[in-house]
């Protein structure tokens, strides 16, 4: 985007230098005449006959210039993203802000594509052999970018990295990864595995070389990542630009620009102003009542309802005021929001108030449930029956564009439960820092959090983080309570369950269980909006929130 501008620049001023030569006299200096040699000391002897004169003296032949041409301008392609990575590790994160940058460095066996759906990737084709076993062909002559190849040992080793992770439970269904040979992987499950391919196109489905993790490290790893895909990264400044480039090796189609930047910019108000200067060429999670502006600029708006739904999880075994584990003061967190206020003036009233757990664009969803519902006089009398006595609440949010407006939002959430006659300490913090509680799962008290759902179905939603060892996990699922324990057992049992209309009524009793004793305060699904340059606009955002460059149209 930005090179074809530049180079457009460039053109005019050439066409502009050439027809002004072409009207004034002296543009091109004429070579200097020779000057006529010294004399030698004797004069030559005179020719027997001089030669007779042609009618006419030869034209002399033009010479054309030297070509002086302009080495081919570099592409680039600059996105203006919410704030910077905490990480790009693909088994550690699963944010927004990380997963829609290293989305475009790493691939999986499988692939979603822009109409949602899977197709082959670095796995050309698979079957089902019996009800445990799956058999992947995986693509020849594929490599790492720092030249590791990738075979069916980087399956194996992948999935084997994967248990020390906080995705572990992601693939627990995985008890074993034969390799057949260096291109034929076996997926071995403890039981029948009705998603199997829609596990292997989300989280924790990437592939990683794993000879270089083990060499560098974790840590290393997250700054410094490696994969097959058709970006590598080339610099990243925390908190500055982030700059991948067009991973010159890349066994498929080059990716359309050599060079893209993300650029945090973490107001809302200076990405629209970006935007607006040309300094950008897409801005990310644009608000709703900036639309007219982003179309009154000459850019064009790009929308679309996301599988996410943010929430405030609910301390269990880390908790600081023990009411917090109390059924009915939980109940009365809940219905102190008032989740359409805060739809209608954060956003618009684009985004949709949940009615459960599970988001609309999860199998299983079901449309005939009423709205989460507000109801603050019930929220008190709620209280009074838990026997709360005034205890401090530590609320845990983030202020640094985690979603659009959080601060804004935690800050409306804090403000909704002291009307119910809750204290609160609102705590605002660095994404960053936030998730240094949960991955110790030490929060003392709520925490704002977002959960995707890369499956389309409730297991890559709200389970994979509630249960044991998932990303939320607080020690809840394990509590013993008799909603954690249902809960545990009927979605262990629908993971297995291979026909759709026995799964979808397991996960739907579970959802209403979990709405009478919630786990999490639940808030809305969110959608996100961006603003982009017009040369972009057949380009269409994603449900899962992945920005891939591949989608994007190649400079003109």
């Amino acid at each position: 985007m930005h090179a074809r501008k530049k180079v457009s620049r460039l053109l005019v001023l050439l066409l502009v230098g050439g027809l002004l030569c072409g009207n004034l006299v002296g543009c091109a200096q004429p070579s200097p005449t020779p000057s006529a040699p010294e004399p030698t000391a004797e004069a030559p002897e005179p020719t027997a006959e001089a030669p007779e004169p042609t009618a006419e003296a030869p034209e002399a032949t033009p010479v054309p210039p030297t070509p002086t041409e302009e080495p081919p301008a570099e592409s680039e392609l600059i996105i203006g993203w919410m704030a910077s990575p905490a990480m790009l590790d693909p088994q550690e994160s699963t944010t927004g802000i990380d997963f829609g940058v290293y989305e475009n460095i790493y691939e999986r066996l499988v692939h979603r594509d822009e109409t949602d759906e899977i197709g082959p990737r670095l796995a050309t084709s698979w079957e089902q052999i019996d009800d445990t076993t799956w058999e992947f062909k995986l693509r020849e002559g594929v490599d790492f970018s720092n030249g590791e190849p990738f075979n069916g040992d980087t399956v194996k080793c992948t999935l084997e990295h994967l248990k020390d992770t906080h995705l572990a439970s992601y693939f627990e269904i995985v008890s074993e990864v034969e390799v057949v040979d260096e291109y034929t992987v076996r997926l071995l499950t403890s039981k029948p595995d009705p998603l199997m391919i829609q596990r292997l196109s989300g989280y924790g489905g990437s592939m990683i070389p794993c000879s270089y993790l083990d060499e560098v490290g974790r840590e290393e790893f997250a700054i410094e990542p490696v994969g097959t895909g058709p970006y590598e990264l080339e610099s990243w400044v925390r908190d500055g630009d982030l700059v991948l480039v067009r991973n010159e090796d890349y066994w498929g189609e080059p990716g359309p620009y050599d060079r893209v930047i993300f650029r945090p910019i973490p107001e809302a108000s200076s990405r629209l102003a970006a935007l607006e200067t040309d300094e950008i060429d897409v801005m990310t999670m644009a608000s709703p009542d900036q639309i007219p502006q982003i179309e009154e600029s000459g850019n064009v708006v790009r929308s679309v309802a996301v599988a996410s739904s943010p929430f405030y999880g609910i301390c269990s075994q880390s908790c600081s005021e023990p009411i917090l584990l109390n059924q009915e003061f939980r109940q009365a967190l809940n219905l102190a929001i008032d989740r359409q206020g805060l739809v209608d003036q954060l956003y618009g009233g684009k985004f949709k108030v949940v009615n459960g757990f599970t988001i609309s664009t999860d199998f299983s969803y079901d449309p005939t449930m009423p709205p989460m519902e507000y109801d603050p006089e019930r929220a008190r009398e709620l209280i009074e029956e838990s026997g709360y006595q005034g205890e401090t609440i530590v609320v845990q949010g983030t202020n640094s564009s985690f979603i659009l407006y959080d601060k804004q939002l935690n800050e409306a959430v804090a403000a909704m439960l002291e009307q119910v006659g809750i204290t609160v300490d609102l705590q605002l913090m660095e994404l960053a820092a936030l998730d240094e509680y949960t991955l110790a799962d030490s929060h003392p008290g709520l925490y704002f959090g977002a959960a995707s759902s890369p499956m389309r179905d409730p297991t890559s939603h709200w389970f994979r983080h509630l249960r044991p060892g998932g990303f939320y996990d607080t020690g809840w699922s394990s509590s013993g309570s008799d909603t954690a324990e249902f809960m545990m057992d009927t979605m262990l049992a629908a993971e297995s369950e291979m026909d759709p209309e026995k799964r979808a009524a397991m996960y739907q009793s579970v959802n209403k269980t979990l709405i009478e004793d919630p786990p999490w305060v639940l808030l809305f699904q969110m959608g996100l909006i961006y603003g982009v340059d017009p040369d972009l606009a057949d380009w269409q955002p994603r449900p899962d929130e992945r920005v891939l460059i591949e989608e994007f149209a190649p400079p003109r």
